[in-house]
């Protein structure tokens, strides 16, 4: 999709999973979202389009790919539904371990696992394997077990924006990227957004 779509586009699509993980949840769960959700998934996606640096770049609009990302959304939409409605009743490592085999073994059939024979892998690699690993597929869905069952499909997926602008401070802070202050606005706004998602509202009896 990178080749097809600039980065910050392919980002814009990829955040669409919040909203479509709350439609799907509401078509077949019949779990409609409430209005406090509803304006925040506006927020984040507002915010979303300016932290992304949308209105800062040239947009190349390609079909295949605007496809492709809505595809990619629709698919961690439902990871996001699997991780919170199922095998709850399982232990969190257990759960866990079983939605990484299943990546796994995916991901091995669509790209096959050629650099085990071809040296990529003893060539330095696997430095670079054992790092994303851990960081990419096993942190994330052990906390996603954990997390998911107690907030919600719908809150969860807003509170999975923050990877968002993460992303972006990490590109300034670290990488020492420059980034205007159109993207800070859209990060701040996403924070806004997950913070008041966990701000717990008492109506007085």
């Amino acid at each position: 999709m990178r080749k097809l779509l600039p980065a910050s586009v392919a980002i814009i699509l990829l955040m669409q999973y919040i909203w479509i993980s709350m439609l799907i949840e509401a078509i077949v769960f019949k779990k409609k979202p409430s209005r406090k959700q509803l304006l925040l998934l506006v927020v984040v996606l507002s915010g979303t389009f300016l932290a992304a640096g949308v209105f800062s770049t040239t947009i190349v609009i390609n079909l295949k790919g605007i496809i492709f990302g809505l595809i990619a959304a629709t698919c961690y939409a439902i990871f996001v539904i699997s991780s919170g409605r199922v095998g709850n009743d399982l232990p969190v490592l257990k759960k866990s371990a079983l939605m990484v085999t299943g990546a796994c073994a995916i991901t091995f059939i669509i790209f096959p696992p050629l650099f085990f024979f071809n040296g990529v892998l003893l060539g330095g690699l696997y430095m670079w394997g054992l790092s994303l690993a851990l960081l990419g597929m096993v942190v994330p869905p052990l906390l996603f077990s954990m997390g998911m069952p107690r907030v919600g499909v719908s809150i969860g997926a807003i509170l999975s924006a923050a990877e968002l602008p993460v992303a972006t401070m990490s590109s300034a802070f670290i990488l020492h990227e420059q980034v205007d202050i159109i993207r800070w606005l859209g990060v701040a706004l996403i924070l806004v957004a997950v913070i008041a998602t966990n701000i717990k509202t008492t109506k007085p009896r």
